[in-house]
């Protein structure tokens, strides 16, 4: 985990179901079902609460407004196409075919970290500025790809990552989990792009688990 300076620990989340924020670039010749479909079973079977922007909805008005719902999110994935910008923060192509850079939706991220944001996912390539940019608004985690990257292995660490996490596993074990994977099944050090960043008061993250799954797992510690 690479860390970038310390900032102020945003305020405890309400005890709620994690409400996610999913923002999806432009589509063209990529296919992202993969990734989208674990996040719409969640939601379905009520472990977290999804709003998609997708498609035409999919912009900077959109965006910007979503990231200031005084409801407050947990967390925020993006699937699609980013790339290095840093003066601008990383850049990335929204689902309406335009490029933004971080700066120009600096302050509603800032506001979205105060109003309990704590992670971000981008499943995108070449995203270390935009994770600079996140932490920077004090977000407390973000995950990224340093370079470009085949979108095998982006789908590869998304599902292995959800996959964990769903699991029980904290989000820093499901990083390593994910990381793992792509070493054993994913092209050619596509690990080594995979990198977390923390503001450095960052407490670990869980995905609450269904009822049942808790007493399973109670069962399982005192069967003997």
């Amino acid at each position: 985990i690479q860390q970038a300076s310390p900032l102020a620990s945003p305020a405890s989340p309400p005890a709620r179901k994690p409400r996610i924020l999913l923002l999806v670039g432009e589509e063209n010749q990529l296919d992202i079902n993969d990734e989208i479909s674990p996040l719409q079973q969640l939601n379905s079977k009520g472990r977290i609460e999804l709003l998609s922007l997708q498609g035409e909805r999919s912009c900077m008005a959109c965006l910007r407004q979503a990231l200031l719902d005084k409801a407050g999110w947990d967390g925020l994935i993006f699937l699609g196409h980013s790339d290095l910008d840093p003066a601008g923060g990383g850049r990335l192509q929204l689902g309406d075919g335009t490029w933004i850079k971080a700066k120009a939706f600096a302050a509603e991220l800032k506001q979205a970290a105060n109003n309990g944001l704590q992670l971000v996912l981008l499943n995108s390539c070449s995203g270390m500025d935009l994770a600079h940019s996140a932490t920077a608004a004090g977000i407390t985690w973000t995950l990224c790809f340093r370079d470009l990257v085949p979108s095998r292995a982006a789908t590869q660490a998304f599902t292995a990552l959800l996959s964990a996490m769903q699991a029980g596993e904290s989000f820093t074990s499901a990083i390593k989990y994910a990381s793992r994977k792509l070493q054993n099944e994913g092209p050619v050090d596509s690990q080594l792009l995979l990198s977390g960043y923390t503001n450095g008061l960052a407490k670990d993250l869980l995905l609450p688990l269904r009822r049942v799954e808790v007493f399973k797992r109670r069962l399982h510690r005192t069967k003997q």
